[in-house]
């Protein structure tokens, strides 16, 4: 061989060797689905469970992803006479007669009624007892005797009971019931026809006879059978199948814990009249209208959560929240607010059908934020509301309406927070955004321990037209919210020949799919998304696209 040849295959193996080679692939992807299984307290930050979420603000679950709630505008202004420390209970009334329908507030001055929007409120009742800033919080109960009548009765926790009269619109002070002093009964529920009525710091309840709102009323004492000892906290209907039929049950629940569950019609006789169960159900928040039917089921709120009685009864323990409680996903977080809240006014279950939900209003937290917590009935999953100042709720005509510390009634039906009557010169820029937050739970993406850094985030809603929002990578269990400055977000659809040029936002206006990339930053072993935006129509948040690149 020459040394020509020699030099020719030496200098072809120095190619071969040097020749570079392909880099391996260091950039994957992923698509995280909206977690629609909303907010689980148990579930271990390390779990990576992808179906649920450390927090989610102002944004529920949905079928379809997570939607961003309701918002809300002023439906009655100046609920007050003098000095009034807010709404803090709402009375709404489905008449018989459609022209009936009555929405009725109370403050500690009185009851109000504020049935039309934008109509200056008319006092019906006027308190005298008790006008403190504790006054105001009540129980109410509709009534139709055999007559056809209908009533209302209201017992107030500091003011005693007060009846209304729809045939001649009044409301009254009750002063033809004996056996009882009126004006400290505070709790009331009615009970196969008959009228049950207790009062502030007893373990004794009354009852009239049936289909009697006035009268004699007879004492009936549960005290000694609570063995936590306490007071009468609240008494409350459930409708279930024992095992013998369907029948209403009467159940009392006491300050201290304990849930007596009765059976019968007649109390007088004890043959027809008995106890068939006494529970540990935890201990009751102050006020007296804890309690909450759904789908046949009672639901109590108290010290271990949203406590169900179906399940109690069926040997569930109340201290283990997965199978008594249907707030058991975040059963630690309402604990934790009764520990601190439990003896403030504001507690109350209510029922929201027209959106299936179940929300949980809380006192103003010590911080002075208002937060209140909801489950979606359907996908079963819970969320926070953050920012609605709800002192009291109800619903009336398949609407949610709401009482605040500044003597406004609000209602739920609008894309925006704060909308109010008297609008500026752009109606379309009255009111503000409904501001959003949400994390996804944190996941190793499949390459537990292995260095990745973020690369593209690409939320994908389906909205009436492009969302606002700012999404950040969160690394290694970070939980803290970012800070986000967005733009203002649409408010209208412009429409050809009427919109406002300059300021209508062009668009469909039919829900349409939306996704933008954008660049993420920072380094860690597991990834967490985290979206804050703001949103003045219906918007859902369907998915989430990351890509990122792994390191060594």
């Amino acid at each position: 061989m020459t040394l020509t040849k020699c030099l020719k295959c030496l200098r072809g193996l120095i190619n071969a060797a040097t020749r570079r080679r392909p880099r391996p692939q260091i950039t994957q992807a992923s698509v995280i689905p909206a977690p629609t299984n909303g907010v689980d307290a148990r579930v271990s930050l390390a779990a990576g469970d992808m179906s649920v979420c450390p927090y989610a603000y102002n944004i529920m679950p949905d079928e379809a992803g997570m939607r961003v709630r309701l918002g809300y505008r002023e439906f009655v202004l100046d609920v007050e006479d003098g000095t009034s420390f807010g709404v803090s209970t709402i009375i709404p009334m489905e008449g018989i007669a459609g022209a009936d329908d009555k929405l009725f507030a109370v403050t500690n001055e009185g009851i109000f009624d504020v049935t039309a929007y934008d109509t200056a409120p008319t006092k019906k009742a006027n308190f005298t007892a008790n006008t403190s800033a504790d006054a105001g919080y009540g129980t109410f109960v509709n009534y139709v005797n055999q007559a056809g009548a209908q009533f209302i009765y209201y017992a107030d926790n500091l003011n005693g009971l007060w009846f209304y009269t729809v045939s001649t619109g009044a409301w009254a002070a009750v002063t033809n019931i004996t056996g009882v002093d009126e004006t400290t009964i505070c709790g009331i529920v009615v009970h196969k026809l008959r009228v049950w009525l207790f009062t502030r710091s007893s373990a004794s309840a009354y009852y009239l006879g049936v289909n009697t709102i006035t009268g004699a009323a007879t004492a009936f004492v549960f005290g000694g059978k609570f063995k936590r000892g306490g007071h009468i906290a609240g008494m409350y209907n459930w409708t279930l199948d024992g095992g013998a039929g369907v029948d209403d049950y009467l159940v009392i629940a006491s300050s201290a814990g304990d849930a007596l569950v009765y059976q019968g019609e007649d109390p007088s006789a004890s043959s027809t009249w008995s106890i068939v169960g006494t529970y540990d159900i935890g201990a009751a928040p102050v006020d007296y209208r804890a309690g909450i039917e759904y789908a046949g089921e009672l639901f109590i709120l108290t010290g271990y959560g949203l406590v169900s009685m179906d399940e109690i009864l069926r040997g569930a323990n109340a201290e283990n929240p997965e199978t008594s409680n249907i707030a058991y996903k975040i059963s630690k977080i309402i604990q934790q607010s009764m520990i601190e809240l439990r003896t403030d006014a504001g507690w109350q279950p209510v029922f929201f059908p027209a959106e299936g939900l179940i929300i949980l209003v809380s006192p103003v937290q010590t911080d002075g934020e208002y937060i209140q917590y909801v489950l979606d009935l359907t996908t079963r999953g819970w969320a926070y509301w953050r920012g609605l100042p709800i002192l009291s709720a109800s619903v009336w005509q398949n609407k949610l309406y709401f009482g605040t510390t500044d003597d406004k009634v609000m209602v739920m039906d609008v894309h925006k927070d704060g909308i109010t009557i008297t609008p500026p010169d752009a109606p379309a820029e009255n009111g503000n955004p409904i501001e959003y937050s949400i994390l996804h739970t944190a996941s190793d993406m499949g390459s537990p321990g292995i260095m990745k850094r973020g690369a593209f985030i690409r939320p994908n809603f389906r909205a009436d037209y492009a969302p606002v929002y700012d999404s950040r990578i969160l690394y290694d269990y970070t939980l803290a919210e970012f800070t986000a400055v967005l733009a203002q977000p649409a408010s209208s659809v412009g429409i050809w020949d009427a919109g406002v040029w300059n300021t209508s936002t062009w668009g469909s206006g039919a829900s349409t799919a939306f996704g933008t990339a954008t660049g993420a930053s920072g380094i860690g072993r597991t990834l967490g998304v985290a979206i804050r935006g703001t949103s003045t129509a219906a918007t859902v948040l369907i998915s989430t696209d990351v890509m990122w690149n792994v390191g060594g």
